[in-house]
């Protein structure tokens, strides 16, 4: 005989990955608590919540990590800035990824 699975068990799933995305995105957005180290480890706990629970963080915090070395992306420190053309195109110091966005990157940051 074949037991059912019951749905109680997917929606605590849920629910605790929805509460370690706010606790992670927590520890992101705050740089003058935790150290750079700690912020990347979140970037990446978060990015992997992402993937397997469906959860994701909000979009500015998600826009400041770097998708291939899995790092905060901080202005003038690791990261460089270019505009042009009236897109912002985005530079990873540690491993060269380039990301752009364009003329309507601040509408998608919302």
């Amino acid at each position: 005989m074949v037991r059912k699975r019951s749905g109680r068990k997917n929606e605590n799933r849920k629910d605790k990955a929805n509460t370690s995305v706010v606790q992670l995105s927590n520890i992101i957005n705050s740089p003058k608590v935790f150290r750079n180290r700690i912020r990347d480890v979140a970037a990446r706990d978060l990015l992997k919540l992402g993937k397997k629970h469906g959860t994701r963080g909000n979009s500015a915090t998600n826009s400041n990590i770097c998708r291939m070395c899995k790092s905060i992306l901080i202005p003038g420190k690791n990261m460089k800035i270019r505009i042009r053309d009236k897109s912002v195109i985005s530079t990873c110091n540690r491993c060269a990824n380039i990301k752009k966005r364009g003329p309507m990157f601040h509408q998608e940051l919302k």
